[in-house]
């Protein structure tokens, strides 16, 4: 996911579609849309945190441009990946917790 974002950072959309395709394909993994969802906005906010991190170094104005444009980047990608049409689904849920014992499921 981390290639994938940098590819529609540097403008390339389509091969960050592309290569989800390719990993779905090869995996045989048919992640449903949301779970892509879940896992791009936190490795965005990840590359936000490691762009904000930047702040922090005694850097000239233009550096600071530079890193203050691209942690609001990521920041406004995770957000975006995040909406709610992004998570509504009509699937089950991935993971279901329970407090009942192993036994008291079986009833």
């Amino acid at each position: 996911m981390f290639l994938a974002l940098e590819c529609e950072r540097l403008g390339r959309a389509d091969v960050a579609r592309r290569l989800l395709e390719l990993y779905r394909e090869t995996c045989a993994d048919a992640m449903p849309d949301a779970l892509v969802g879940f896992y791009r906005s936190r490795r965005a906010f990840v590359r936000a945190y490691v762009s904000a991190w930047h702040l922090g170094d005694d850097l000239d104005e233009a550096a600071k441009g530079k890193w203050i444009a691209q942690t609001n980047w990521y920041l406004e990608v995770a957000a975006r990946s995040l909406t709610r049409d992004s998570l509504r689904s009509s699937a089950q849920p991935l993971l279901r917790l329970d407090h009942r014992h192993d036994d008291e499921r079986e009833q």
